[in-house]
């Protein structure tokens, strides 16, 4: 079968991929025989099969449950040959917590069960403690509010609360003395509600649960909290009983499994694939398919090599199963030097998407403070995975899986969010570019209802094929292959800039007589900061400029140079036609245009410029928790993101400007200031 299909996706490449018109589809980064070896290779069910084993553990950070499923990835990584496969352990802030048992029954005529952590692992909250109790249920609403308490007496009772548990426990438990929670609260992602039936994963504060206090919560479906609700409402007295039995150990830590694909000949820009091993069971999407499709794609890869299809990679590989966040985190604040041996980060987070539903494949944007060629890199490697199957025609054979779906191929970029382990790497002091992958599944995710059988074959195969093909393209990117990469971001360079002058040129039309002249302000430095990130997304393809066969930067990139001199000639042109429609406003609200120059509180803020002294070690953490109340949490993130050593208060103050509204140079300044009092920024003066 494997012999007779050797040139099959060569043919389809000249037949079955003609748009309408007869055109050639646009070549991959890839060659094609290469492609067709990958996805012939990648299986989708096998990536099914390990994620059910990963499921039916409950892998909480730092649990007995993800202590053992630690060990299974080992042990297959080991198996698919990977090198240097280790278990990293780090002091973490919160609790070892693992169930023993957890039951709740209602004490009817004939007492009924309505919980079971054996049945259901999400039925206990995580951080839950100890308890033995037997008591009156009393109905408080939401939970969350003091008026959800008044004249109702919960001291030494059980609360049915509709709010989640780490909300609730402030007021019921913290300070009315309750002695635990029942939570029928849904879990509800972009608006999109799971059915009645589901379970949502609860936690409780993990701080409470460090100090001992007594507390916990069990979590129940809406639809048995409307029951026990409607009950209560008619005046029935109900009473439940509690066994709950858990494993709790302070100080704990979190862990992660490293392992490696050795590269031949470029040291110090490894690839990096992570996936989250962490989570509430079953999780089989979120994140067991992620962890599962990363051992499918060193087995891929490793398989073609060893078969002779495919030489070893120039760069290594390295491969990462972590505790969500944190023990990442700690990986670099135990090792800062590694930031700089890595080239790129590829993070799957939801792999499996949903075979009853919608499945679309979702990369997440780099922030703002970044400019890479990340994004253009998998939408280059996505538009062809697209015309493998489009939603016009059959799709390949090769691009679903046997037990799969046959659905079309999208792929769809979200605004940049703080979502997955992606938002480490981006982190400014770590600054790796990183693509960010995810086929979600959001009616069942962090539910009971997040289960295997609800993942798709189809959708797991080309997660891999995604994930190894932008994986091998890095790892083998040399000055030859750049051409082909400066295309892509050529292309991806015209729909941000032209998405950027669109937005600027709105807020002009949108102008007033009162606000116009802030507007053009605005909207200009919207416009410089797009170019100025352009420039940085083609300067950061030097990295890849290294000479066939060695390790040494090329000293000059030719194909670059003249990019950026064609930016250059189109930011002048936008700025231009930004100031033509600025004037002829003017000229319509009957007001007098003005010279766009700094004021002279900017050019103060100009010779100002920070630089971060905090390094990235165990002390980074109070900086990234770090907030200005003025600014809020988004923006406090960018200016922190922003702080290089080589901007200006000013370009601060206006690459702010360009994304929220009100900010003034007086905001930015104290922030900043206020860092600097903390030991973590100093400020030069420029001469």
């Amino acid at each position: 079968m494997r012999r007779g299909g050797r040139h099959l996706l060569p043919i389809l490449l000249m037949v079955g991929l003609l748009d309408r018109a007869g055109a050639v589809s646009r070549p991959s980064l890839l060659p094609p025989e290469l492609v067709e070896q990958l996805l012939t290779e990648a299986s989708g069910e096998r990536v099914r099969e390990v994620a059910a084993v990963l499921a039916a553990l409950p892998r909480y950070p730092a649990s007995q449950g993800f202590d053992r499923a630690a060990e299974i990835v080992a042990e297959r990584a080991r198996a698919v040959g990977l090198t240097d496969v280790r278990l990293l352990s780090f002091p973490t802030d919160v609790p070892a917590w693992d169930v023993r048992r957890g039951e709740l029954w209602l004490l009817d005529a004939e007492p009924v069960k309505i919980a079971d952590a054996s049945e259901i692992p999400l039925s206990v909250a995580q951080y839950s403690r100890d308890a033995q109790v037997e008591a009156e249920l009393i109905s408080v609403g939401a939970g969350m509010s003091e008026a959800d308490y008044r004249d109702r007496d919960v001291r030494g009772k059980i609360v049915l609360a509709s709010g989640p548990p780490h909300e609730v426990e402030p007021l019921a438990i913290a300070q009315h003395g309750a002695l635990g929670i029942i939570s029928d609260a849904r879990s509800e992602f972009f608006g999109i509600a799971p059915s009645e039936d589901a379970v949502a994963w609860g936690r409780l504060s993990p701080e409470r649960a460090r100090t001992g206090a007594a507390g916990f919560a069990f979590m129940i479906s809406p639809a048995r909290g409307r029951i026990l609700r409607d009950r209560l409402a008619r005046g029935e007295r109900l009473r439940a009983r509690v066994h709950l039995q858990v494993n709790l150990r302070w100080p704990a830590h979190v862990k992660m499994v490293v392992a490696a694909l050795p590269g031949t000949r470029i040291r110090d820009q490894d690839i990096v694939f992570t996936a989250h091993l962490d989570h509430p069971a079953p999780g089989a999407n979120d994140n067991a398919s992620g962890s599962a499709a990363l051992l499918e794609i060193a087995r891929v890869l490793q398989t073609l090599i060893r078969q002779g299809k495919m030489a070893p990679p120039l760069r290594t590989i390295r491969f990462w199963w972590v505790t969500e966040i944190e023990s990442t985190y700690r990986y670099f604040f135990a090792q800062p030097e590694e930031a700089r041996r890595l080239l790129a980060n590829i993070n799957i987070d939801q792999a499996g998407g949903d075979r009853h539903g919608r499945t679309d494949f979702i990369a997440i944007r780099q922030p703002i403070w970044m400019g890479t060629f990340a994004d253009d890199l998998i939408r280059a490697i996505a538009r062809f995975a697209s015309e493998l199957a489009p939603v016009s025609r059959t799709p390949s054979p090769l691009f679903v899986a046997p037990t799969g779906t046959r659905d079309p191929f999208t792929l769809h970029f979200w605004p940049y969010a703080p979502l997955s382990d992606h938002l480490v790497f981006e982190t400014g002091g770590i600054d790796v570019p990183a693509v960010s992958l995810a086929t979600p599944s959001l009616r069942y995710i962090h539910t009971s209802e997040d289960a295997v059988e609800h993942l798709d074959p189809t959708a797991l195969k080309r997660m891999v094929f995604l994930g190894a093909a932008c994986g091998l393209f890095l790892a083998n990117v040399t000055a030859r292959d750049l051409p082909k990469l400066l295309a892509e971001v050529r292309e991806g360079g015209a729909e941000r800039l032209g998405e950027a002058e669109a937005r600027a040129l709105r807020w002009i039309a949108e102008s007033t007589r009162e606000d116009i002249h802030m507007r053009f302000k605005r909207a200009y430095h919207l416009l410089q900061y797009a170019y100025e990130r352009e420039g940085r997304i083609l300067a950061s393809l030097a990295k890849l400029a290294v000479a066939e066969g060695t390790s040494d930067p090329t000293a000059a990139l030719k194909h670059e140079s003249s990019f950026v001199w064609h930016l250059f000639a189109l930011q002048e042109a936008a700025v231009r036609l930004l100031t033509e429609q600025y004037e002829r406003m003017c000229r319509m609200l009957d007001v007098t245009p003005r010279e766009l120059e700094p004021e002279a509180e900017e050019m103060r803020l100009y010779r100002l410029i920070p630089k971060r002294t905090l390094p990235l070690g165990p002390g980074f953490r109070a900086w990234l928790d770090f907030d200005s109340p003025r600014l809020g949490p988004k923006l406090s993130t960018l200016i922190k993101n922003l702080i290089d050593g080589e901007r200006s208060l000013a370009h601060l103050y206006w690459a702010a400007l360009a994304e929220f509204e009100g900010v003034t140079p007086t905001d930015i300044e104290a922030f900043v200031n206020e860092l600097r009092a903390k030991g973590w920024v100093m400020l030069e003066e420029r001469r």
